[in-house]
């Protein structure tokens, strides 16, 4: 007697049984088997019962066995940068939270840029004058460089959180956000985040509008 075997192979059977009850049932299986040929005939072979495995654990037996070349997940891509977005999410949400998108105007790419030369410009201010507040926001993620912790505001205590300073126009138009990081005093922030500002927008003075 001779067996020419080939390779084995991941077979997934379906079954439907309806129960007493009426309620139709549906059972899955998978098994690896191995076929061969034994006086001219075909056989299988139940090698393993596969159906005690998760899907995804069959998907990748059966892939391997149709010669894909399987690699970890971290190592199937390399990361070469990754820029931090929490401290951005949180101002983002905080914005929504407080009704400052609406206060641009319909959604369009200018609102979203909340142009800080529309509003602060010496034609549309001359008094170059603005108006600046501090807040905060707490954390929940570990990989926001900014989050610290700090004085929280919203009484989040043991929470690292992020400070952030914005500016509008003496209108109240938001026209500049800038974060720091949560354990920033408030003075120190409002001084550094303040002589940015100005630079930045050649504006004379600010009010504190808090």
């Amino acid at each position: 007697m001779s067996q020419q075997e080939k390779p084995v192979h991941v077979v997934r059977v379906r079954k439907s049984h309806t129960d007493k009850h009426g309620q139709e049932r549906d059972y899955r299986s998978a098994y690896l088997r191995r076929s061969f040929r034994e006086g001219g005939k075909v056989r299988n072979e139940t090698v393993a019962n596969l159906s005690a495995l998760p899907d995804h654990v069959v998907d990748l037996i059966e892939a391997g066995l149709k010669g894909q070349h399987l690699i970890p997940a971290d190592a199937a891509a390399t990361i070469l940068r990754s820029r931090p977005h929490g401290h951005v999410a949180a101002v983002t949400a905080q914005a929504k939270a407080l009704g400052l998108p609406a206060l641009l105007g319909p959604a369009c790419p200018q609102r979203d840029l909340a142009l800080a030369k529309k509003h602060l410009s010496r034609g549309a201010n001359p008094d170059r004058l603005a108006l600046f507040d501090l807040s905060s926001s707490w954390v929940t993620g570990h990989h926001c460089p900014l989050a610290a912790r700090g004085y929280s505001r919203d009484g989040k205590k043991g929470l690292p959180q992020i400070e952030y300073g914005l500016l509008t126009d003496p209108e109240g138009r938001p026209v500049s956000v800038r974060v720091v990081p949560g354990n920033t005093a408030d003075p120190t922030a409002f001084e550094a985040l303040a002589k940015d500002l100005k630079t930045r927008y050649g504006l004379l003075c600010f009010v504190n509008f808090k």
